[in-house]
């Protein structure tokens, strides 16, 4: 016998001797209402244990988030006799039970599954799975945990569409990645996560990117660019928003592995402050200014009104909410403004002066 003919029966042979999987909806298919149903109600939090047999039906869960956050789940791995240890698929569904997402760990040096997802609050169905058989019948443990938070992307947030709104000068953690479920669609496996952002035309922003792995693609797109376009604005640089309104990022994966990285679009020029009162002392004027999200603050002063003859003091500590200003004349009437400044690289840039308020020492 042929040596290919040979290594066919052998694989005929295995495969007859797998016993077929219980019947279930489809992978990505959504699920019917007996299945919804039918789901064990779980706490995050908490953990379980489930029991994979011969039949390997699959765990089905259903939990509620009660706010927006980022949703973990945890499965220990089975394994069988002839494989060793066997992967595990993650399916999430929405409250009608549409798939949205899945994930298959495929790492053979990870003895437990994890997979995790930015959600909005409501309920939400998990399906977890093993990709092949288990020989015996095997008790693992399962884990569902959760963190409330509004800087989280939100998942399914493939689309211009369905994007995640976010704010400028403010850190988001995304989760992209889908393993090795490369059967499915982009959108079930997660392979990009889409997000929007609102700037003024005119200013600076610098969209950050951190931990990216592999080849992944970062764009900053108009709202009229296509995504996947080569030709963005650009990413890790200066960019002057030529318009005012909505901006697209797309983040896409061509890696495998899921994993987490964080996004930031800074507005290099800054946010400006203001000055929210002035407290007389002798020869010296105390005064405090809204904090901001910035590098630090410059205060100017002067006894002339249009600023002819004035000081300007720098303040490098951005967590204060004050300062001093010593060494004045006694009984003086100054003119006093503050802007806001942020550093990127070795350049310096500068907020809007802000409006003139006035003080007299002592």
């Amino acid at each position: 016998m042929k040596k290919s003919k040979l290594f066919l029966a052998i694989c005929t042979i295995m495969l007859c001797a797998i016993p077929a999987k219980t019947a279930f909806a489809n992978d990505t298919d959504n699920l019917s209402t007996k299945e919804m149903q039918s789901a064990a109600t779980v706490t995050y939090g908490t953990s379980g244990s489930y029991t994979w047999e011969d039949n390997n039906t699959p765990l089905l869960t259903k939990i509620v988030l009660p706010s927006d956050g980022i949703l973990t789940a945890t499965m220990d791995k089975p394994s069988h006799r002839d494989f060793g240890i066997l992967n595990i698929d993650f399916y999430l569904y929405d409250a009608t039970g549409k798939c949205i997402q899945h994930y298959r760990d495929d790492e053979d040096a990870r003895t437990t599954a994890q997979w995790k997802c930015g959600l909005t609050a409501g309920t939400y169905y998990v399906k977890e799975d093993v990709q092949y058989w288990v020989s015996s019948a095997q008790t693992k443990a399962y884990n569902f945990t959760f963190s409330a938070g509004d800087y989280y992307e939100k998942e399914n947030n493939n689309t211009k569409e369905t994007a995640t709104a976010i704010q400028t000068d403010k850190t988001y953690i995304g989760e992209l990645g889908g393993g090795f479920s490369n059967i499915d669609s982009d959108d079930i496996r997660d392979s990009q996560d889409i997000y929007k952002v609102n700037l003024i035309k005119g200013y600076t922003y610098h969209v950050e990117t951190k931990n990216l792995q592999g080849t992944t693609l970062a764009l900053f797109l108009t709202k009229d660019m296509k995504l996947g376009t080569l030709s963005d604005l650009g990413t890790g640089k200066n960019v002057v928003a030529p318009y005012t309104g909505t901006y697209y990022i797309q983040i896409y994966n061509y890696s495998s592995d899921q994993y987490e990285y964080t996004l930031d679009v800074k507005t290099v020029t800054p946010i400006a402050t203001k000055i929210s009162k002035i407290k007389s002392g002798k020869k010296a004027l105390t005064v405090s200014y809204k904090t901001k999200d910035v590098t630090g603050y410059e205060i100017a002063y002067s006894t002339k009104k249009n600023f002819s003859k004035s000081t300007t003091k720098k303040l490098i500590t951005k967590s204060k909410k004050s300062v001093t200003i010593k060494k004045l004349k006694s009984k003086k009437k100054y003119y006093v403004r503050i802007r806001t400044y942020r550093t990127i690289g070795k350049k310096k840039y500068y907020s809007k002066w802000s409006a003139i308020k006035t003080g007299k020492t002592k």
